[in-house]
Formats: C-alpha cells, structure tokens, sequence
C-alpha cells in the first residue's frame, strides 16, 4: 500500500503541467509580458491572465479540458502605469519558488515575466504567502484584474 502511494505521489509532482495556452494571434507585443494564473488539482479548472503593452487576455481552461473561454479588452494606460509601479523588477527576479501544491490535490499559483530575452517564473501556493510578502501588492493587481474576467 506504502509502495503504491509513494508511486502515486512521484508520478504526480513529475507530471508536466503545461503551461496555460492563449490565443498568441491577441498578443502583438514584444516587450514585457507579465502572465499569471491558477492551477488547480482534480479536474478544478485552470485560468491565467496575460497582460502585454496593449492587452489583457483572460483564459478559463474548465474542469478536465471540457471547454475554454478566452476574453481579451485593451489595457488602458492607468492600468499599465499602476500594475508596473507595484513590480519591484529586481525583487522578483531574486524569487526562486517552484511549489507542487498541486501534487497533492492543492492550486499553484504561478507569475511569469518575460521581456526580450530575460524570462522569470515562480510557481507558490497559499503556504507561501511570506515568500511572496514583497509583492503582495502586484498579486492583489494581478487578482483584480483577472476577477473583472471572472
């Protein structure tokens, strides 16, 4: 029974989870791309939110694959200025986080940072919350904007 748990949970923490697709037609940017979302274990549902220079693109991936739903609207220049404000650049490149809540049926929640050549992702769950006490205020943003999708 031991044997069969301990494989059960190594299967899981190494099964790739992939990252959250998006219509990439939406996105005309070459710049900064901040991206951020949820995964969820046991079939829960999955979403992200893809900001670029010009737009804010929201996927809901639903339980198990069964349908997606894809929004995009134009990113204003207030939403802009106020989201790039809260990113403290130099302090989310210093975060080195790769949770697998999802591993035991929990959600990670995951920001990627890509500009140019330089790409940067931290993957957390809830457990983490004073890892990621420096960018408190970017994730609140971060949840804001996607809720007006939601």
């Amino acid at each position: 029974m031991c044997v069969i748990l301990v494989g059960m949970l190594l299967f899981s923490c190494k099964k790739e989870v992939k990252e959250l697709r998006r219509d990439d037609s939406a996105i005309k940017d070459t710049g900064l791309i901040i991206s951020y979302g949820v995964y969820r274990g046991w079939c829960a549902g999955d979403d992200s939110l893809t900001i670029t220079a010009n737009d804010l693109c929201y996927l809901l991936i639903a339980k198990c694959g069964e349908s997606e739903i894809s929004k995009h609207k134009s990113i204003t220049p207030d939403i802009k200025s106020n989201l790039l404000n809260l990113l403290d650049f130099e302090t989310f490149k210093k975060l080195q986080l790769n949770s697998c809540n999802i591993c035991f049926d929990g959600s990670d929640y995951w920001i990627s940072i890509k500009n140019n050549s330089y790409y940067h992702r931290i993957r957390y769950g809830a457990g983490d919350s004073t890892a990621i006490s420096s960018m408190k205020l970017f994730v609140k943003e971060l949840d804001r904007l996607k809720a007006e999708f939601e």
